[in-house]
């Protein structure tokens, strides 16, 4: 009878060590963004031409930042931004990229702008056209959402999916 309980417990354990090794777990990756825009899920960094510095954005990880496009049409662009920062104020970063054709006033604005004249730096980093708009990064400084003109009046429900 000693036996056979002896034999029992050993086949006991011996199946909890083979469940217990099993095979190795699934490794899980991070969710991957489905877009036809090649800039989604980007890192954003331009090399600006004509001695501006770079603009890389690595000071602002951790918060959801929005890099506001400045053209023809900036005054709708940075007033969709100043209504972001007055809503979220310290919990959303901005910088600003004068795509003009001449150089403009960014004297007004309530963040920081860099001047890409055309907009050529843009377009090599991020393609498509650089005009008016707004890049959503998220909080790892990756391009989320390019939001165009037709949708600044989803600019805050974006911020908001975004925000921890």
């Amino acid at each position: 009878m000693r036996a056979r309980n002896v034999g029992r417990l050993l086949i006991l354990l011996l199946g909890a060590a083979a469940c217990a090794a099993g095979p190795e777990p699934a490794r899980l990756e991070a969710p991957r963004v489905e877009s036809d825009d090649p800039a989604i899920g980007q890192p954003f960094s331009v090399e600006l031409p004509r001695g501006e510095r770079s603009v890389r954005l690595e000071g602002v990880r951790g918060r959801v930042t929005l890099v506001c496009i400045l053209g023809d049409a900036y005054e709708r662009v940075a007033d969709a931004c100043a209504q972001v920062r007055e809503r979220w104020r310290d919990r959303v970063e901005m910088v600003g990229i004068w795509v003009g054709s001449e150089p403009g006033d960014l004297s007004g604005l309530p963040f920081r702008a860099y001047v890409d004249l055309g907009g050529e730096a843009l377009r090599r980093s991020f393609g498509g056209e650089a005009d008016s708009q707004v890049l959503v990064l998220d909080v790892r400084g990756r391009v989320a959402r390019r939001i165009g003109l037709g949708e600044l009046d989803r600019l805050a429900d974006e911020v908001s999916r975004l925000l921890p």
